[in-house]
């Protein structure tokens, strides 16, 4: 009778063992399941900012080389500019003396006449 009832005794503290064993793997899986779900979350907001990281790079490459374009046709201007400038100021100089010229020529004819 004693071994049956320790029998019984051991039996029991196995099963609540068995019991608590399971509810900690049920916990176990429950927070496998959370954790791969946030994880999944996360993963899935770490590609779509790296998406957004892409595009950005992209954007800033393409501003970077309208910026290089307008500065080098900026740059071809200002030549221009100073080329017509100074074919301008040339030709002002040029007008100058045709008039200072032309006004000796007509002081010299009034004096003539």
């Amino acid at each position: 009778r004693l071994f049956k009832e320790s029998q019984a005794r051991w039996k029991d503290s196995l099963d609540r063992k068995e019991v608590s064993f399971n509810e900690a793997v049920s916990k176990i899986t429950q927070i496998k399941v959370a954790t791969h779900d946030e994880l999944t979350e996360i993963n899935v907001d770490l590609q779509e900012r790296m998406e957004r990281i892409s595009e950005l790079e992209r954007e800033l490459r393409l501003s970077q080389d309208n910026y290089r374009a307008a500065s080098e046709r900026n740059a071809s201007l200002n030549e221009e500019k100073n080329v017509l400038k100074e074919r301008l100021t040339g030709e002002i100089e040029r007008l100058s003396r045709d008039y200072a010229s032309a006004m000796t020529a007509l002081n010299s004819f009034e004096r003539a006449l």
